[in-house]
């Protein structure tokens, strides 16, 4: 599957991309790893349902929620830009649409990382 046929699966969209001001040189842009990536990296590790998936600077969400998706396991997003953030708390509400999951296990915080 490509992207956007990933994204329709998990009922979020997460294909866009984002710059910081120019004066936050800090911060990387919002760039979503490909589900093709995400998968080859997860086809090699091992995932048990005790894992916790913590993604720091995690956009509107796409390794979280596919992550989630495909193991059942808790998941933790962190993300600072504030126009990201509620593309991601809105990725969460529509994902929890499709799918039937305790509110306990994606976690999203409003945040620096470094907090």
């Amino acid at each position: 599957m490509n992207n956007q046929e990933w994204d329709n699966l998990l009922n979020i969209k997460t294909t866009n991309e984002r710059d910081w001001q120019a004066a936050i040189y800090d911060y990387h842009r919002l760039e979503s790893t490909d589900y093709e990536v995400l998968s080859l990296l997860f086809d090699n590790l091992t995932v048990s349902k005790e894992d916790v998936f913590v993604d720091m600077g995690c956009g509107t969400g796409r390794a979280m929620f596919y992550i989630h998706y495909r193991f059942g396991i808790t998941v933790k997003g962190i993300e600072l830009h504030p126009m990201t953030f509620v593309e991601l708390e809105n990725n969460k509400k529509q994902f929890q649409k499709r799918f039937t999951i305790p509110n306990n296990d994606i976690y999203i915080t409003h945040t620096y990382a470094d907090d």
